[in-house]
């Protein structure tokens, strides 16, 4: 069993994360100990102190690759579809390389601090495979993420079997029944790994969670007006 990197301990409670940009989650993290932040949203120096301040005073901050933000660049740059942009092999996608460049400073600088930091999970399973082994091999211990409309069962239980921690992704743009599915799919599939630590990416809180719950999730919904308004 590969343990996942940052200050996580397998014991802790559910947890929600809101996420946002650094300067919407001076406001957020008022009320909420829990913050998650994308390496595309961490620009300066300020940003890295601020994130570190809030990790010695005992927030858990939550390090996302910036992949999401990537894809959707690049969707709109060449005029395809975000599901095709995310299909696309690291070496297909504008700007892949200066992203893990910049994930690797960052996760230099803070990653035995925060709560843990996503793989830069681009390409299907075989390229996210092919990139954490790198990401792996070059000393750092990213979460993975599962996809569960295109990865298929046989990665989940590979990534459930060898993982203490994995990010469930497919969440952003599902319409309601559809998350309901993935909500009640990772429940359900948690069931044979009870310690199992699943990460529901994108997904905010409500009547569903009580039925079909999950161990984290993180949403932008409750600081989206602040965000536009910075």
């Amino acid at each position: 069993m590969k343990k996942t990197g940052g200050k996580w301990k397998s014991k802790e409670d559910c947890i929600y994360f809101i996420a946002s940009q650094v300067e919407s989650l001076i406001h957020g993290q008022k009320a909420c100990n829990n913050l998650l932040i994308a390496v595309n949203e961490i620009n300066t120096e300020d940003h890295i102190k601020t994130i570190e301040s809030w990790c010695e005073s005992g927030k858990n901050v939550f390090i996302d690759s910036g992949v999401f933000n990537l894809t959707n660049e690049h969707m709109r740059a060449h005029g395809i579809t975000m599901d095709e942009a995310l299909a696309l092999p690291p070496s297909k996608i504008d700007g892949f390389s200066e992203l893990l460049e910049k994930y690797y400073s960052i996760i230099d600088r803070i990653g035995n601090k925060v709560w843990g930091y996503i793989e830069v999970d681009q390409g299907g399973k075989e390229n996210k495979r092919k990139t954490r082994a790198k990401i792996e091999g070059d000393g750092y211990s990213p979460i993975p993420v599962y996809h569960p409309l295109v990865d298929g069962w046989d990665y989940f239980d590979e990534l459930a079997e060898n993982y203490d921690r994995i990010c469930f992704g497919n969440v952003v743009h599902a319409d309601r029944n559809t998350r309901l599915r993935l909500m009640a799919t990772a429940w359900e599939r948690r069931r044979k790994y009870p310690n199992l630590w699943i990460h529901l990416l994108g997904m905010t809180p409500n009547e569903w969670a009580p039925a079909v719950p999950v161990t984290s999730s993180d949403s932008i919904t409750w600081l989206r007006l602040d965000m536009w308004s910075t």
